[in-house]
């Protein structure tokens, strides 16, 4: 077989977002379907084998070890992971692949180490290191058993893997100021990196959502945040930010279209503590891409103040429809300022409206929004990611 398997997962159809956009690129330009996708791997069946043989009996075996694991020590729970993928793997018949593209870092593991794949290629989706993700996020206690697991499975994937390719320069920044023994590895590898940045669909159509456009004032400042409401993104700290532009007499609307989750509650409380619940419109119902691009058409200011991103796709879409970004100032935010075309605000100083006044009066906004648009059409277009 000639075609390359791609992991972890891919949709067919999805108007609302794609969960790896790179890939979603690969995907559009595949016309000759030289690529073979995983749909829905994590339903993916494990444990059915048709006929009566020893693989079942095998599985068998291992389905009952499983069920007793949860009262194992912390770290036998990534033991746990690392055997489910493994028997998914194995049904996949990897051998029958030209090149596998690997989004997820212990399927990559467990491809290199038990199948001895020498072109697979690992496209990395932490915030950091493997341990720092996993124990500074709150999922594990820091132990020295999930240390050193975690940390030989990344040298182990950096050192064989066939390419590395990284979604934007922070990201590898990132992961090697969080695993600095990763850092000799992976420069002795210079031509096998790849920086891949994330890139918007041109082609998709605007819809005209009423739903959405009777929030939309004229001659006011419309800001969009598109977020899910997770600790990550830090939505819940934007209120306060507007609160004080209210307080210039700065008229705005701030229309979030978003999706409930661990923070939802803090936002609400926000908007209620900061007292603009009548310029904020929560949008939580499905929104097909097709109207969202169309929002952003309408809006003026993307606002997204992250605790950490790798790279956000909602940005660039947001400015090629000529919205000015107002970031917080963090990693990948940087990565994209090429010519004082957006506004971010420092940790310490984050609801500095002051910084956002003087932003506006000493650059024209229809410059701004029209050299937004260039920026994603020269850097971020999909074409070089696909070739």
């Amino acid at each position: 077989m000639n075609k390359i398997l791609i992991l972890p997962e891919l949709y067919d159809k999805v108007s609302a977002g794609w969960p790896f956009a790179v890939i979603k690129k690969i995907y559009d330009a595949d016309l000759n379907k030289n690529f073979y996708y995983i749909h829905n791997w994590w339903s993916l069946e494990l444990w059915n084998i048709s006929d009566d043989t020893l693989k079942r009996k095998i599985l068998n075996v291992i389905k009952f070890f499983l069920s007793k694991i949860s009262s194992f020590p912390i770290f036998l729970n990534i033991i746990k992971i690392l055997i489910v993928d493994y028997i998914k793997l194995w049904k996949l018949n990897l051998y029958n692949y030209k090149f596998i593209i690997s989004h997820d870092i212990l399927k990559s593991y467990l491809i290199l180490r038990f199948y001895k794949e020498d072109k697979l290629i690992n496209v990395y989706h932490w915030q950091w290191s493997m341990y720092t993700e996993y124990c500074d996020l709150g999922w594990y206690k820091k132990n020295f058993f999930i240390k050193v697991i975690l940390n030989h499975i990344e040298k182990y994937v950096y050192t064989n893997a066939y390419k590395i390719w990284f979604p934007s320069y922070w990201t590898y920044e990132a992961l090697i100021k969080t695993h600095s023994e990763l850092k000799n590895i992976i420069e002795k590898r210079n031509l096998e990196i790849n920086i891949l940045y994330n890139s918007i669909d041109f082609n998709i159509e605007l819809t005209n959502n009423n739903n959405l456009e009777k929030y939309l004032i004229n001659d006011w400042y419309n800001f969009i945040t598109i977020s899910s409401i997770v600790y990550a993104k830090w939505v819940d700290r934007i209120p306060e930010f507007l609160k004080w532009l209210k307080d210039k007499w700065i008229k705005f609307k701030w229309i979030v279209v978003w999706r409930r989750n661990s923070y939802s509650d803090k936002l609400k409380e926000n908007i209620k503590k900061f007292n603009i619940q009548n310029e904020t419109y929560l949008h939580e119902n499905w929104v097909p891409k097709s109207d969202i691009y169309w929002l952003l058409s309408k809006s003026d200011f993307y606002i997204m103040f992250h605790r950490y991103s790798i790279f956000d796709l909602a940005t660039l879409e947001a400015m090629y429809f000529g919205n000015i970004p107002i970031l917080s100032n963090v990693w990948w935010n940087k990565e994209v300022i090429l010519e004082n075309n957006w506004l971010l605000l420092d940790e310490d100083n984050l609801y500095d409206v002051d910084k956002f006044i003087k932003f506006l009066e000493n650059n024209n906004k229809d410059n701004l929004s029209n050299l937004n648009k260039e920026i994603i059409k020269n850097n971020f277009n999909g074409s070089r990611v696909v070739d």
